[in-house]
């Protein structure tokens, strides 16, 4: 799958609760999900790429993440599959998308489904990004 980067629009504008999705992945076998109710794509003012999930299913508040698809200069792991990437291989599986695909048509995806969940595992290769459809 070949992929780029088109920004796309943010649906709703709450404020949004930001949460590391990564704080918790010490350990081969920890995970992080989060119910993927939307996503949206920018590139920043830095030109750095970046996906925002959202969870939407609470009344009082939106919780949010943001996974980026180039890895930060400081990273001792430039050789890594950047985060972003790896969520948008894992958006292409679950939806089985072929060929050129681009971000709007990962976040199309994700929004035209009613129950998607992001799960994040820490595995004995590295980080697995997996799109459970329900």
């Amino acid at each position: 799958m070949e992929f780029s980067f088109n920004n796309t629009k943010q649906a709703d504008e709450r404020e949004v609760e930001w949460c590391s999705w990564n704080a918790g992945l010490k350990e081969e076998g920890d995970s992080f999900s989060i119910r993927a109710t939307r996503i949206s794509f920018k590139v920043k003012e830095d030109e750095t790429p970046v996906f925002y999930v959202f969870d939407d299913t609470d009344e009082e508040k939106t919780v949010g993440i943001s996974v980026f698809c180039t890895n930060h200069p400081n990273s001792p792991y430039q050789d890594a599959t950047p985060h972003g990437v790896r969520l948008a291989n894992a958006i292409g599986r679950a939806f089985d998308l072929t060929g050129d695909i681009d971000s709007s048509d990962l976040c199309d995806a994700i929004n035209n489904h009613e129950n998607a969940t992001i799960e994040v595992s820490k595995t004995e290769k590295g980080v697995l990004w997996t799109v459970v459809l329900a």
